[in-house]
């Protein structure tokens, strides 16, 4: 994995000036990087996720910048205990259903399968899949999405909890280090909380956006280049690839963090960064 500086540059427009001109800085950055250091075919559809991701990328801190660091964390807590609570049940509910990813194997006519004694959750998959043309391939995205998905996506909310409270109390340090020392004095207009404050809802939007944009990504790639992923679950090529997101857009974050700050100490430009 490589994590340069490139990405933070082509992501600050849509912090700073709205998605709109987030959307045009990504695909001009995708368009000419690619013009300028041109590798394999160019893929009009990786520019187009790139540039959808950087319309979501602004309109996320549009509605989230401000807004209380409280509630937005106690909202990510419950969401996801409620994500693992269910991925955790409904892996005991499937096991005593029977219900696996090769559950259709040997049975003649899945239509007549009797639901009636299955629990809720391997009822609804089982109703939802033998009536399809191969009930076998759409069962195995259905108990991904009610196992490993839900799961998954409650760890994604551990982490960014946990890399939220690793970098508020490192930025409040830094706060406290400066009000010390004098250097809020002229600049009366900078809340001495705010660089601490950006934190979380920094990280939700760039974290979202650049699994939006991996995930986009990765299915032209699954479908135009790479065909041979197609013979894999989906969850295997992608896995590697959001894991590499997260990494990299997590030092993204900490350093737009830093940026944001420098900027909000500049007169001229603190009603840009507003």
């Amino acid at each position: 994995m490589r994590v340069g500086l490139g990405p933070i540059f082509f992501m600050m427009p849509s912090i700073l000036f709205g998605p709109v001109y987030g959307a045009i800085v990504a695909a001009l950055a995708d368009l000419l990087g690619f013009v300028l250091r041109p590798s394999g075919a160019y893929l009009p559809l990786i520019t187009l996720a790139v540039a959808l991701g950087g319309f979501l990328r602004g309109g996320l801190w549009l509605l989230l910048r401000g807004k209380s660091n409280k509630i937005m964390r106690v909202t990510i807590i419950v969401i996801t205990v409620l994500l693992l609570a269910f991925g955790l049940s409904n892996i005991l509910f499937l096991g005593a259903d029977g219900i696996t990813a090769g559950f259709y194997d040997g049975i003649a006519n899945p239509a007549a399968i009797d639901t009636s004694d299955m629990s809720f959750i391997g009822r609804l998959i089982i109703n939802r899949t033998q009536g399809a043309a191969n009930p076998g391939e759409s069962l195995a995205p259905l108990l991904l999405s009610a196992t490993t998905g839900l799961i998954g996506s409650g760890l994604f909310g551990l982490l960014l909890l946990g890399v939220d409270f690793l970098f508020s109390k490192r930025f409040s340090k830094k706060d406290k280090k400066k009000e010390s020392s004098g250097i809020f004095e002229d600049t009366p207009s900078l809340s001495k909380e705010e660089p601490a404050s950006r934190i979380l809802p920094l990280l939700i939007t760039i974290l979202v956006s650049g699994l939006f944009v991996t995930t986009l990504n990765t299915i032209t790639l699954r479908e135009t280049i790479f065909t041979a992923w197609q013979y894999l679950p989906f969850v295997v090529v992608w896995a590697p690839r959001a894991i590499e997101s997260i990494i990299s857009n997590t030092i993204y974050v900490y350093c737009m963090a830093l940026l944001l700050g420098l900027f909000e100490r500049q007169r001229a430009l603190r009603e840009i960064v507003r």
